[in-house]
């Protein structure tokens, strides 16, 4: 690939999650594999909603317009019958007429996507698919993008000081209220993205709060916690918490009945608030409310201090995961019995390209997982030209391995694939354009053994965690000098 090649796949990430932070629906698919020719590897597409509003192609294609047509039909169609674009899918689709059909030419052209989808449980942010398009089989990853969560802490003692830079470090926007001028301080709260020193019930009037929105009620007193509870309740959260011993969370809860709100209103509330960890600190119990905010938004099935209580309302802690503590439909009862709430949904995560970066840099995407693995598809690091390597895959052999490839890549600028196996048994790499080269593996395979054991695509020890995962390795330049 060139360097205006990289240069402008690194121009359109920047546009795709600029877009995305200012709140726009958006999705990238991204050309993985390309048979019989490695043409459209790389390329990219942002869909707003159902359209395509921006793309990246490495070399003319002739039949570009109808290839998008068939992805767009794809993705509504998974969308819309199969699965989530959430969902964590494998799709194989042929474009074109589907099985039983009498309409289409079947080159892709017209006529509705045939497909088959797998789904698995675990939500991640991406998935793969396979669109064969007149005689082309291209192998495609697609990724919803979703605004960066954010955690909403009402009170600003011990406890909110020790949640803050956790949420912060899990990549959480962080809001901290306090009516108290000198709590609600940049030198109590060094590492919040916005303070707000009002009053409780001033502040939940002015924030905007949605299905994105993690709130924590921790503030100094019953009184205040029950005032933001009750004014939260009504609110289309993903998650409400608030602290408080057994006793206390009763009262509160009882009060709020007493105000009218039903069973369908405080099922929704995790209190006493966190994760049983048997937490004393104000830094132990921020570890268990972190923790209980991502089983919610993971789906997890951790046992919560709540549960007891919850059961009550016939929920247990896996129906609470699973079923999130979201809206349901505009006008119900946000989280009423018999009403689904959506699942909070895993976003991809997007290392900063935008600061400190400066010549060629490989960007690796996980594309697909097997199995037990340390990251799900959407996770990323960078590896930069020296061998710096920003956040992460996974550690360990894998992310090693990855990270020689990258290496490589930001030198021929040829996007690579890297499938790495954690069972102890080696697989063959997976390439771009289909081939393996069974007999330099044998070969390979049987020089490794005698060296010590299996070993990843670049020879690094593998791991036994016992799944596997594919990468997707791609050359970015911010260099605004950088030439064909």
């Amino acid at each position: 690939m060139s360097k205006a090649f990289a240069r402008e796949s690194y121009l359109f990430y920047r546009r795709l999650l600029e877009r995305a932070a200012q709140g726009e629906d958006m999705t990238l698919v991204l050309v993985t594999g390309c048979e019989p020719a490695q043409s459209l590897v790389g390329a990219k597409f942002a869909l707003k909603g159902p359209e395509i509003v921006d793309e990246v192609i490495p070399v003319p294609f002739p039949s570009l317009a109808e290839l998008k047509d068939v992805i767009l039909r794809t993705l509504r169609g998974l969308s819309s019958t199969d699965v989530d674009l959430g969902a964590s899918p494998t799709a194989e689709i042929a474009g074109g007429t589907p099985s039983g059909s009498d309409e289409g030419d079947g080159k892709g052209a017209i006529g509705a996507p045939k497909r088959s989808v797998m789904s698995t449980k675990t939500r991640n942010a991406g998935f793969t698919m396979t669109v064969e398009f007149r005689g082309v089989r291209i192998q495609t990853y697609a990724e919803r993008l979703y605004r960066q969560p954010e955690v909403i802490i009402l009170g600003g003692g011990h406890v909110s000081r020790a949640l803050c830079p956790v949420m912060k470090t899990l990549g959480f926007e962080v809001t901290v209220v306090d009516d108290r001028p000198e709590f609600a301080s940049r030198t109590w709260f060094p590492h919040a993205d916005r303070l707000i020193s009002k009053s409780f019930a001033e502040a939940l009037r002015e924030i905007e709060l949605g299905d994105r929105s993690y709130v924590v009620i921790v503030t100094r007193g019953h009184r205040c916690d029950q005032e933001c509870l009750e004014a939260v309740l009504k609110k289309p959260v993903a998650y409400i918490g608030m602290i408080g011993s057994k006793k206390k969370v009763e009262g509160a809860l009882s009060l709020a009945k007493e105000h009218g709100f039903t069973d369908d209103y405080l099922r929704r509330i995790y209190a006493p608030i966190g994760i049983d960890i048997a937490a004393q600190t104000p830094e132990e119990i921020a570890i268990s409310i972190a923790a209980e905010v991502i089983k919610v938004m993971r789906g997890g099935a951790a046992r919560s201090l709540s549960d007891d209580r919850r059961s009550g309302f016939g929920l247990t802690s896996a129906d609470a995961s699973a079923s999130g503590s979201g809206p349901a439909v505009t006008g119900q009862i946000y989280g009423a019995k018999g009403v689904s709430a959506p699942v909070p949904q895993a976003a991809g995560t997007w290392p900063n390209i935008q600061k400190g970066l400066e010549g060629p840099f490989a960007m690796a995407t996980v594309i697909w997982s097997e199995g037990s693995v340390p990251r799900q598809p959407g996770a990323r690091m960078l590896v930069l030209r020296d061998g710096t390597i920003r956040d992460t895959i996974g550690g360990g052999s894998g992310e090693a391995s990855v990270r020689q490839a990258a290496l490589e890549v930001i030198e021929s600028g040829r996007p690579e694939v890297v499938q790495i196996d954690l069972t102890g048994h080696y697989e063959e790499p997976f390439s771009t354009d289909g081939s393996q080269a069974k007999a330099e593996e044998a070969k390979a395979q049987e020089r490794l053994q005698a060296e010590g054991g299996p070993r990843g695509p670049h020879g690094t020890p593998q791991g036994v965690c016992g799944g596997s995962f594919r990468v997707f390795i791609e050359r970015l330049d911010p260099d605004i000098s950088a030439q064909a």
